[in-house]
């Protein structure tokens, strides 16, 4: 069984983005808007949450 993480603020998510997916740190409190790339997010804009990053494996 999955169990679902909800997406809280400065969490790494998973996000489609005008149909583009994207990876990186939310800002909850500012009507999802992201920390790294801080696109505006207009009502003619697709925007989704896909998941939350819970781990990661970085390789060198």
């Amino acid at each position: 069984m999955l169990q679902t993480v909800e997406a809280v603020m400065d969490n790494v998510i998973v996000a489609n983005f005008n149909g583009e997916f994207v990876c990186e740190c939310l800002d909850s409190l500012v009507d999802y808007c992201f920390l790294q790339m801080k696109p505006a997010i207009h009502d003619f804009d697709t925007f989704s949450i896909e998941d939350v990053v819970i781990s990661s494996i970085r390789f060198h």
